[in-house]
């Protein structure tokens, strides 16, 4: 969501350039990059330069956290239903028939995350409507105590203050806060303090990276990122001074009075080493912001008397620096994104051990007709893989419109009343056993832009022997290409829909958009399996001998989510009925499982029994069958085994 609406420099021209340099430093040994703030050792990045220096050991501080999501009190439960309120609206704003209660009650909403308020009432009649978390939000640019932007804002080179590329054709600028300025430490804690007393049980912090993302605004452009105001030079001269051997500096002219800012503006051709460490101390002054929020927030909360306030991040779904300092994600997806190989990718396999990803519905700047079936079928999708989509109501789409959407009950009500209907099942079948999937993706490095690590993987010479490129080519087309190529290792894909698929994998510092995929190509047998190449079948286990929610008729062993894909792709198009197979092995001992019954469950219909043929105990894999309606997108399956005599 770029603007090309920017102040000119008479060296612009040269950051492109500076930027594709950095691929290729000139000097050639490397070293750590430590930027030491408030006592905290924090962050190491490599740089490359001429002389070695003695490498001391990094250690990241030990900070008050949730390691775990069984730790974690406020983090999302397989069966919430995630709705975010942008603003307090007690009246129904324009596009919606709803106050913000009204569409959490019609939506049955279990928590409320990510809503820009300070009003206690607000929060506590949340709680009182049975609204078990709420999540109110802080960002990279809060007001002043008088309203305003001014204090402690970033600078460009300038000195001229900053603020976010898709921010800049807003009515009212929303200036960038410096983390390296005390004086906006302070109002970004104070913020937290007020948000604290409250009685939230969550701080939702979007635009996490601050400085850090600041730095790439514009590929590094000073006089449109930022920050260059006189605490971040004399941190950065600071840094220079402790980091860099004698000889370094006098290559570099780096004295006690250099200055950072005033050198880019003397200069055409600026030394691409200097950047790379500025870069580096940017990222550092985010990441210690961030651990000293936190450290914040666990010593007001253990001052009060209070259980620690969990951090959630908007993260994109990313987990780069410093997003892997956050308890868990409450990010913003891109419509390119929702294939099921990719949300795969962004719900299960990327998240780190202990962390949970919830995503708003895929999106653009407008929402079509069609794009309402591929909604449905992400929200299926999420829950099916164990994870949460927000409910698709005060969902922010991206420039040039810049609108909100609110989706309506008729267009998403069934699928959140089928999560409310069965939470306890799937609370309860909360084992995943790992499927054979079709597209199985990790997303391996993000490009350019706010939130990249500015890696990718190397895109081929146009010779056909390491890769292939696809022009004007859909990501799910992307995805298949790759999966029907036995070569194929990883997929680069742009914005701009250049598909690119690798036969190796190189990587490489970049200054290009986009996303780079490896290919998990290797499964094992699969455990469950259906006659359409398209549907993606989740089997997960149950935990608890049955459902205590009342509402599976069978006592289920396994659940089989049935998610199809052709729903999203078709425009909701009615589908031939579907054949799904399920080893025995994976209901339970094959030689215990002589009979089996299954139930199917679908939003907006009465459960029903389907009758299961099982392959006999001779055969190379006993597997039960079943022939089910193709489901519109989401179905469950019931399984429970049973012996000669009863239920196991």
């Amino acid at each position: 969501h770029r603007s090309t609406n920017r102040p000119t420099h008479s060296h612009a021209h040269s950051y492109g350039a500076l930027a594709r340099s950095t691929m290729a430093p000139v000097w050639t040994c490397c070293f750590a990059v430590v930027f030491l703030s408030h006592s905290s050792l924090l962050y190491a990045s490599l740089v490359t330069i001429n002389d070695a220096v003695d490498q001391a050991a990094l250690d990241v501080p030990t900070v008050k956290t949730a390691a775990t999501s069984s730790q974690c009190r406020s983090c999302p439960r397989l069966s919430d239903v995630v709705v975010t309120s942008r603003a307090e609206h007690y009246v129904p704003p324009r596009g919606t028939n709803m106050t913000t209660f009204q569409a959490a009650a019609a939506f049955h909403a279990t928590r409320l995350d990510w809503v820009y308020t300070t009003n206690a009432s607000f929060v506590e009649e949340a709680h009182r409507r049975g609204l078990r978390v709420v999540t109110p939000a802080m960002n990279a640019n809060l007001k002043d105590p008088d309203g305003q932007y001014n204090i402690g804002r970033m600078r460009n080179v300038h000195g001229q203050k900053i603020t976010a590329p898709w921010m800049r054709a807003w009515s009212v600028l929303p200036y960038y806060g410096c983390v390296n300025n005390p004086e906006y430490r302070s109002v970004a804690f104070g913020w937290a303090d007020r948000l604290l007393a409250l009685g939230t049980d969550a701080i939702q912090h979007d635009d996490p990276g601050t400085n850090g993302e600041a730095v790439t605004w514009d590929r590094g452009d000073p006089t449109s990122s930022g920050c260059y105001c006189r605490h971040c030079i004399r941190g950065f001269t600071s840094l220079l001074l402790r980091v860099l051997s004698p000889t370094q500096r006098t290559k570099l002219n780096i004295t006690s009075s250099f200055n950072y800012s005033a050198y880019l503006l003397s200069t055409s051709k600026p030394n691409p080493v200097l950047r790379q460490l500025f870069v580096g101390f940017q990222q550092n002054s985010t990441r210690s912001y961030i651990v000293d929020l936190k450290r914040h927030l666990f010593n007001t909360t253990q001052a009060l008397g209070k259980p620690n306030t969990t951090l959630s991040c908007n993260n994109g779904g990313r987990w780069e620096t410093p997003c892997d300092l956050c308890d868990y994600g409450l990010g913003e997806l891109s419509k390119s994104m929702a294939t099921p190989g990719l949300l795969k990718a962004l719900f299960k396999d990327a998240v780190p051990p202990g962390k949970q990803q919830v995503l708003t519905m895929p999106k653009e700047a407008a929402v079509s007709d069609a794009d309402i079936y591929l909604i449905r079928w992400a929200v299926a999708y999420s829950y099916a893989l164990g994870a949460n989509m927000m409910v698709p109501w005060d969902i922010y789409l991206p420039t040039p419109n810049a609108s909100r959407f609110y989706g309506t009950v008729a267009q998403f009500g069934d699928l959140f009343a089928f999560v409310h209907d069965h939470a306890a099942l799937l609370e309860q079948t909360s084992s995943a056993v790992e499927p054979q999937v079709t597209n199985n993706y990790t997303l391996a490095h993000t490009g350019a832009g706010a939130g990249g690590d500015g890696k990718r993987f190397r895109i081929p010479p146009n010779d056909g022997a390491t890769g292939i490129i696809y022009h004007n080519t859909p990501l799910a087309d992307c995805e298949g290409a790759c999966n029907n190529n036995a070569m194929c290792r990883g997929i680069f894909f742009t914005p701009s829909k250049e598909c690119v698929v690798l036969y190796k994998l190189i990587v490489t510092n970049t200054e290009l958009e986009g996303l780079s995929f490896l290919h998990n190509a290797s499964h094992g047998p699969a455990l469950a399996s259906c006659n359409a190449s398209n549907v993606t079948l989740l089997p997960r286990r149950s935990e608890l001998a049955s459902d205590t929610g009342g509402h599976a008729t069978v006592t289920p062993t396994v659940v089989l989510h049935v998610v199809d894909w052709r729903y999203a792709a078709t425009t909701g198009a009615s589908q031939a009925p579907l054949n799904v197979t399920v080893g025995l092995d994976v209901l339970g001992s094959p030689d215990l499982c002589k009979a089996v019954n299954a139930t199917l469950l679908q939003p907006g219909m009465a459960s029903t029994t389907v009758v299961v043929d099982v392959v006999s105990s001779n055969s190379s894999r006993p597997a039960a069958t079943a022939i089910i309606p193709s489901p519109r997108p989401w179905a469950m399956l019931l399984f429970a085994c049973h012996k000669e005599q009863g239920l196991r």
